[in-house]
């Protein structure tokens, strides 16, 4: 057997160890209460390949860069969407062809600029054209982005995707300031 299949091997081992740390119940007299004061510590194996969401080599670099950068939605308890910096789900035009998405307000990037309907906009058409995007064929289905005003973002879709919010879970939906894309940050650093 290679090293690569024991250093994998190794490192299950050691995350299963760390996430099976003995501890008591808070309540005694409950056996196998929940220590809702208790530490879970998570390692990670490998380094990520890059922190930048529109290069998301595969779905096990998401733990990585989700601390960053935020997105439209998440992704709740059974799989339900829910709306993270979305100011809750968006409104389906009839034909199915447009969703408008307000957003939270409030909110800003560490720099201090607003997260606003231009960000997102600048984002999504940043993960549309970079070069070996992995948010671009989900976003490929979108034709139009409209910063509408300064808290709603309208999409125009080629064909109607009811249920495209679940789409803006992942990178699709990262938002990511207009400073660090303006100066040109790498940011899979």
């Amino acid at each position: 057997m290679n090293l690569r299949w024991w250093g994998s091997v190794a490192t299950v081992i050691a995350l299963a160890l760390t996430g099976c740390a003995s501890g008591q119940a808070t309540d005694a007299s409950v056996p196998g209460a929940v220590d809702e004061n208790a530490t879970l510590r998570v390692g990670y194996g490998t380094p990520p390949q890059s922190l930048d969401p529109h290069v998301e080599c595969h779905i096990g670099c998401r733990p990585y860069w989700i601390p960053i950068f935020e997105t439209l939605y998440d992704v709740g308890e059974g799989t339900q969407t829910l709306p993270l910096l979305a100011d809750g789900m968006p409104e389906y035009s009839e034909d199915g062809l447009q969703l408008t998405i307000r957003l939270e307000q409030g909110h800003t990037f560490h720099d201090g600029t607003p997260i606003d309907a231009e960000a997102v906009k600048l984002s999504m058409e940043r993960g549309k054209t970079l070069p070996d995007s992995t948010a671009a064929p989900t976003l490929r289905q979108v034709t139009t982005i409209e910063a509408v005003d300064e808290h709603t973002v309208r999409l125009t879709l080629a064909a109607p995707r009811p249920g495209f919010e679940s789409e803006l879970t992942g990178p699709a939906g990262a938002v990511i300031s207009p400073v660090a894309l303006a100066d040109g940050r790498d940011l899979g650093l």
